[in-house]
This record gives structure tokens, C-alpha cells and sequence, in this order.
């Protein structure tokens, strides 16, 4: 079973990109508490306020697993707050990949 990717783009407000950076750790903690299938998130900052977030699974359903329980959303939901919304994210499957 490949791994699934979910790929965000949004904007992150200049004012905001401090209190992003102090909960992502809890943020993801969080995520990863409520649905270990989440093995992977990385958030890629690239140009004039605009960021991606790449969550990782380890399998198909993990992104419903984790939306199952979003009551449950402290952190999460903060941080969703400090970014403005962008388009629905990319999502994939990896067919290839190296770590070294």
C-alpha cells in the first residue's frame, strides 16, 4: 500500500506566522494522537506569504479517520485559524521516494 499525500496551499498573514510556528508541534502531536496514520507533516514556506502543508498517511482513509474525531480539535483548530483558507488540497499517491 503506497502512502497517500494531502497538499495544502494557503496564505499565512505576516502577523501571523509567529503563533503558527509556536503550535504546529502541538498542532501535529495533536493530529497524530487522535490518527497515527498521519506519519509525516511538513509545513514549506515559499514566497510572499504563501505556505504549503504536505501531510503524509500511511494509509487511504487517514484523512477521514482524523476528520472523524475533529471535536476533538484544540490546537488544530487554532492553527487553522491563523491561516486564510486556500483552494482544496492536492492529493496523492507516492509512487517513488528517497530518504537518505
Amino acid at each position: 500500500m503506497n502512502s497517500l499525500m494531502h497538499v495544502y496551499k494557503f496564505e499565512v498573514p505576516e502577523a501571523n506566522v509567529e503563533r503558527l510556528l509556536e503550535i504546529r508541534d502541538e498542532a501535529i502531536d495533536e493530529a497524530q494522537r487522535l490518527c497515527p496514520s498521519l506519519i509525516r507533516a511538513d509545513l514549506v514556506e515559499l514566497s510572499n506569504g504563501v505556505w504549503l502543508d504536505i501531510l503524509t498517511w500511511d494509509r487511504q482513509d487517514g484523512f477521514d479517520l482524523l476528520m472523524a474525531q475533529a471535536d476533538q480539535f484544540e490546537a488544530v483548530a487554532e492553527m487553522h485559524g491563523l491561516v486564510l483558507d486556500g483552494p482544496e488540497p492536492d492529493v496523492g499517491a507516492v509512487r517513488h521516494s528517497v530518504v537518505s
